[in-house]
């Protein structure tokens, strides 16, 4: 009987020392930090994003003290850590998107703004200039489609309207010979 307690104690033992590191979360984990590191790109969110990378690094110490034990090795922690990581990663490269956003559209709105501003400028330095007219009038139409670019939410599409607007409108100032 001690000699089957002991056969059982000793696997117990045997199988408990052999657990293995959780490879796939690890792996899963780093792709989300990859990830979430693509769309921070150093711009956005980047404390938090170096808050899960500090989370990643502290799994792993976690993985290489378990793979040091010889008897009792446990994952568990470093399981959970490394799930953590994931949706933390996911949070972060939302974050960021959403700055990124609205990065963009507040620089496209700037844009439309300012272009707008010299057109008005320009219509009144211009006057009745029959060469510049028509030149201003294009201009007024892409600033038009800037704005209707705006309202679906096209920033970069609204950016290239602004430029070909703020062209007609140098055109226009050179044509008016001012």
């Amino acid at each position: 009987m001690k000699r089957i307690i002991a056969a059982v104690v000793a696997t117990v033992l045997v199988c408990i020392g052999c657990a293995k590191a959780p490879q796939a979360e690890i792996d899963e984990a780093m792709k989300a930090v990859a990830a979430a590191q693509t769309v921070v790109a150093g711009k956005y969110a980047v404390e938090q994003l170096a808050a899960v990378q500090k989370m990643l690094a502290d799994a792993q110490s976690e993985v290489a003290k378990q793979n040091k034990t010889l008897i009792g090795r446990n994952y568990t922690a470093a399981s959970t850590m490394l799930k953590q990581v994931v949706v933390k990663a996911a949070e972060v490269s939302t974050a960021a998107a959403a700055m990124a956003a609205q990065a963009s559209k507040d620089a496209a709105e700037a844009a439309v703004n300012q272009t707008y501003a010299d057109y008005k400028k320009a219509l009144k330095l211009v006057g009745k200039n029959a060469r510049a007219r028509p030149e201003l009038e294009a201009a007024m139409a892409s600033l038009k489609e800037a704005q209707s670019a705006m309202k679906t939410a096209n920033y970069s599409a609204a950016i290239e309207d602004v430029k070909k607007a703020a062209e007609k409108i140098a055109v226009a100032k050179a044509a008016a010979g001012k």
